[in-house]
């Protein structure tokens, strides 16, 4: 018997397995791939509801609507979330939600009362914004332009 013949006698041998004793093998899951399953889920589905949650809550907007949004729309309700998103008043807003902060002198911040306000130019694309930012507590007071 030839060493080749030999090889195939051994082999011919063995059971063949089958897909439905693989199958039927429960694995073990180790705490790392738990782990694992769970950070990808929290990044994908529970990450953008947080963060929609917190921004929310924080401009005043309805937050348990903004995180079902997310929920289910993932990234691209935190997109839409931040792209609806309003800025800063402007001046004339501003002035009528604080009437107090228009002086002779020019405007005042209506958080600390410092008339110590900076011009903040950002130019996106085309479009130049100018944010004014009291230069005392550092509150966004108002856009221009």
């Amino acid at each position: 018997m030839s060493l080749l013949q030999r090889n195939v006698d051994c082999n011919s041998r063995r059971q063949p397995a089958t897909w439905a004793k693989i199958a039927s093998q429960p694995k073990p899951l180790n705490r790392r791939e738990i782990l694992g399953g769970l950070i990808t889920l929290f990044s994908i589905y529970f990450a953008p509801a947080v963060i929609a949650f917190y921004f929310a809550r924080k401009d005043g907007r309805s937050a348990l609507a903004w995180v079902v949004i997310c929920v289910f729309a993932n990234y691209l309700g935190l997109l839409a979330y931040f792209l609806t998103r309003g800025g800063p008043p402007t001046r004339e807003r501003y002035v009528e939600a604080h009437p107090g902060c228009l002086t002779p002198r020019g405007m005042s911040c209506y958080h600390c009362g410092s008339q110590s306000i900076r011009v903040w130019r950002e130019q996106a694309f085309v479009k130049v914004r100018q944010y004014h930012i009291c230069n005392h507590c550092g509150k966004t007071l108002y856009r221009s332009m």
